[in-house]
């Protein structure tokens, strides 16, 4: 499928935590596409009060407008990275793409890798480094669609 589509971020933040057994988040308002990489542990995401589940080595995408609450295994630490993406204008074609994919969808290394070297921009003494992270961001959810897309036609 060749798609033209063009975007590009306002805004991109990133970073990672390590939630206690038991913790909790929310609830929040969500206002970004986000895309959530889980490394270790389990989480239930309240999406406008419907339960969703993602456990370890997963990646998920959020979507803006959407009231969210996040409980978090009760037995071992979760582990998370999160990168927040801020698009005035989402287009609904992007939106409809990503909405249609499997949810969760298995961690990748490479999507893995790509979330790493987002992180390391954090403390980056480049003058470019907000720059990188938004094109890692654009490329990040480019990978989420084909992966996606890969794994609903395999």
């Amino acid at each position: 499928m060749v798609d033209h589509e063009c975007f590009w971020p306002e805004e991109v933040s990133i970073g990672e935590v390590i939630y206690p057994p038991g913790g909790t988040f929310g609830p929040r308002l969500q206002r970004n596409l986000q895309l959530i990489m889980l490394y270790s542990g389990h989480m239930t995401i309240w999406i406008d009060d419907v339960p969703h589940t993602a456990s370890a080595n997963s990646v998920l995408v959020l979507f803006p407008g959407h009231k969210e609450r996040f409980t978090f295994a009760e037995e071992c630490e979760t582990w998370h990275s999160w990168l927040h993406i801020f698009i005035p204008q989402l287009s609904q074609t992007l939106l409809a793409r990503l909405a249609r994919l499997p949810w969760p969808l298995q961690l990748s290394s490479t999507m893995a890798d790509l979330a790493h070297e987002a992180l390391a921009l954090r403390n980056s003494p480049l003058s470019t480094a907000p720059i990188l992270l938004k094109t890692l961001a654009v490329q990040m959810i480019w990978r989420y669609i084909g992966e996606g897309e890969l794994q609903m036609n395999g």
